[in-house]
């Protein structure tokens, strides 16, 4: 086991090993196998790279004071279609994942790229 890692719960450490697998360069790995995100947090940001995420877009969600449920929210919100500034209206810590997704909802409706 790599030693920046021998501190990670079995679960962090599967994201990492899943990232390996998914074939993920060492930089895409380091940047989401990190100590500050629990299993959930990892899973979703290295989720986010195999879609092709860009690295502005990745940073918006990578942030340890969002929940899993927040970042899936937000890396959503990019899959379909919406652009960084819409994201940013609702990619707020204080928003739980419900009131994120109502936001994103109304954004995707007005922009008409709800489907």
């Amino acid at each position: 086991m790599n030693q920046k890692y021998e501190n990670f719960s079995l679960q962090q450490w599967r994201q990492v090993e899943q990232g390996e697998l998914e074939k993920l360069t060492n930089e895409q790995i380091e940047f989401y196998a990190k100590p500050e995100y629990d299993a959930l947090q990892m899973e979703q940001i290295r989720l986010a790279i195999q879609d092709g995420l860009s690295e502005e877009q990745l940073n918006i969600g990578a942030n340890p004071k969002f929940s899993w449920r927040q970042m899936a929210e937000i890396y959503s919100g990019f899959r379909k279609g919406l652009s960084v500034g819409e994201v940013k209206k609702y990619a707020k810590p204080e928003l739980d994942p419900l009131s994120m997704f109502q936001v994103k909802v109304k954004i995707l409706h007005k922009c008409g790229k709800l489907n």
